[in-house]
């Protein structure tokens, strides 16, 4: 099976493990909180929302930290930018202009987060923001009791275990570098190999194995969460940026394994594998280049 792809895909695999019902439930808002790299800042949600990745969410962003300019109302002050889901607005001191820029928002049942690229926002070193969320419907208001304020880490960490949107891979995976057999232990990544894996300045969790006399860098997760005996699907959604390197003729991107210590006759051998091949013929014996192989 093969497909032919962009530098920019998304990927949908699906398994067969227990699944859970959500109940409708108020949308509640527990804290506020934000982290930045080197390009964009993340604006961050906590709490119960009721539709989870249906919910609507707005952050009010203060650029300039003064409250007399921009969008005002109750709890939002200064407002001089808007996140509406994956769109951006700019106030203009009367209306909010829908400006030429997509958002990475992403939603959850108890967490939302908005990434904004740092140039959109001028060059402040502090960051006053609030957040509105709301069910599916465009109902059921919820808005934070006030601006909470962040000032910009001027050299942030390029290590992704300081990432909240990471946060939950990672504490259930290790990295494995620069061979097998030479790995961290579960959610231990403090320090661990960070010129090999890190968060790139576009927000991408970035494996890079050049002039390092190696081919494997590896994010593990650990196996207690996919089975294949029970009955209800579980989706493993992920977008990946593949690359086209000139110097190697195939590499591995991701793969899903057996568990060979599970005791149930498990091999060592993946499952699944997706892999790039600079050179492959198909099974009609046509020689294809630069594809993605399942």
């Amino acid at each position: 099976m093969e497909k032919l792809i962009n530098y920019s895909i998304h990927i949908l695999l699906s398994f067969v493990v227990l699944g859970s019902t959500s109940v409708y439930a108020e949308n509640t808002i527990a804290s506020l909180s934000a982290n930045n790299d080197q390009g964009a800042i993340t604006f961050e949600l906590n709490g119960d929302f009721s539709n989870g990745d249906r919910s609507h969410v707005r952050f009010f962003i203060d650029s300039d930290n003064n409250p007399d300019t921009g969008y005002s109302d109750r709890h939002i002050t200064g407002a001089d930018y808007r996140v509406k889901d994956n769109k951006f607005y700019e106030f203009n001191g009367t209306n909010w202009t829908k400006m030429n820029s997509t958002i990475n928002t992403s939603k959850q049942n108890d967490y939302i987060s908005s990434e904004v690229p740092l140039s959109l926002l001028g060059s402040s070193d502090t960051i006053s923001f609030t957040a509105v969320v709301m069910d599916s419907n465009w109902d059921n208001w919820q808005i934070y009791d006030g601006m909470f304020t962040y000032t910009l880490d001027q050299s942030p960490s390029l290590v992704p275990y300081d990432l909240v949107k990471f946060q939950s891979v990672l504490d259930q995976s290790k990295l494995q570098w620069p061979q097998s057999g030479t790995e961290v232990d579960y959610g231990a990544f403090q320090g661990f190999h960070a010129d090999h894996f890190y968060l790139s300045n576009e927000g991408y969790m970035t494996f890079e194995t050049e002039n390092s006399g190696t081919k494997r860098v590896e994010l593990r997760e650990g196996p207690q969460e996919w089975s294949t005996s029970t009955s209800s699907l579980k989706h493993l959604i992920g977008e990946v940026k593949c690359f086209y390197p000139d110097t190697i003729k195939e590499y591995t991107w991701m793969q899903i394994h057996d568990n060979k210590n599970s005791g149930v006759g498990g091999i060592n051998k993946p499952l699944v594998r997706l892999v790039w091949i600079k050179e492959k013929k198909d099974k009609a014996g046509h020689l294809l280049t630069d594809h993605l192989w399942a």
